[in-house]
């Protein structure tokens, strides 16, 4: 994914229609984007946004409760530009250069022991199952408790690409629509086959409620 990134083109039609769309919406709101990729498109599209990192590399928690004009870019579950440091990879650090040298974990070297004694290698991203239990640890536990609360402030929700296979995603966008008493306007962009119908998938369970 990281080679991807480093060798990623972004002079395409697609990124160009991409990259003026996130512009317009920086333009006429406040915005703030939870990305659940690795990758770098949604930061090439939004330079300069803030992604909970100080310019030295370092986690900023401080600066994220702070945040009053939003204009961010959290990466919910990793990203190619952040490394482990320490002995054992106990903090996560930001890289913006990618042909920097990256340590990404080494089960031998950074277990963690998480619910019902579970051990968890730390890496830089967050995949597979038990993924409450990958949150705990910063930077993602900030950036998850961010979502909850944001989604409850948000004006309006415009949801891209995503399949709804994360529960703790849906249930913070459920919970939200659910709770609070004045509706705000929520767009789902997804692709699908002409004959899948969308209202009675994922994508629609909860925003109706």
């Amino acid at each position: 994914m990281r080679k991807c990134s480093r060798d990623w083109d972004n002079t395409t039609v697609n990124f160009q229609r991409y990259s003026e769309l996130m512009t317009r919406l920086r333009k006429e709101f406040c915005l703030g984007v939870y990305n659940l990729n690795y990758d770098t498109v949604a930061l090439s599209a939004l330079n300069g946004a803030f992604t909970g990192f100080d310019a030295s590399g370092q986690f900023a928690p401080d600066d994220m409760a702070n945040q009053m004009e939003w204009d961010f870019v959290y990466h919910l579950h990793g990203s190619v530009h952040q490394t482990l440091v320490g002995p054992f990879g106990e903090k996560l650090r930001w890289v913006d250069d990618l042909n920097a040298e990256f340590d990404d974990g080494h089960i031998g070297l950074s277990l963690d022991w998480r619910s019902d004694d579970r051990p968890f290698v730390r890496t830089t991203l967050v995949a597979g199952g038990f993924k409450l239990d990958q949150l705990l640890v910063e930077p993602y536990s900030s950036f998850h408790a961010a979502l909850v609360r944001d989604v409850y402030s948000a004006d309006a929700i415009l949801i891209g690409g995503y399949g709804f296979g994360d529960e703790h995603v849906n249930r913070a966008l459920q919970n939200a629509f659910v709770e609070r008493d004045a509706r705000r306007p929520a767009l789902v962009v997804n692709w699908s086959p002409d004959d899948q119908d969308l209202t009675s998938s994922r994508a629609t369970h909860g925003l109706d409620s």
